[in-house]
């Protein structure tokens, strides 16, 4: 009974109320990521992923730039109160959510600093600017 109450209370919150919930979501997730370790790490990894992935198909993500390790900057919530940045391997996400993510990526910058441009140079890795 009490989980049904719940659910159903999500079905009727408003669209703000959601985008809230998630966002609140996806910055505990991505902040206790970093203080894990090993295995537990990459499972929090995951789970930020797959949230990830639910907003970038409900259209909810917006690509702002690519560093130069190949992390993806992406605007959460672009045009909402709740917005944030994030940066995320995309490898890790959905195959689905990846493919959406590409036509983006095609027409943003890679941002790195001019430190990182010239270890680049040095290393062989290919950087575009």
């Amino acid at each position: 009974m009490f989980l049904t109450s719940r659910f159903s209370d999500l079905n009727t919150a408003s669209l703000d109320v959601r985008l809230g919930i998630l966002s609140s979501a996806l910055r505990r997730t991505n902040r206790l990521a970093k203080e894990l370790e090993g295995r537990q790490r990459g499972e929090e990894y995951q789970v930020k992923a797959d949230l990830l992935s639910l907003l970038v198909l409900e259209g909810r993500v917006r690509a702002n730039g690519v560093r130069a390790d190949g992390k993806v900057c992406l605007d959460i919530f672009p045009d909402s109160p709740h917005q944030r940045r994030i940066h995320a391997c995309t490898k890790n996400l959905h195959h689905e959510a990846r493919l959406a993510l590409e036509e983006q990526l095609s027409s943003v910058a890679v941002k790195c600093s001019i430190r990182e441009h010239l270890e680049s140079k040095r290393g062989g890795r290919d950087v575009r600017l």
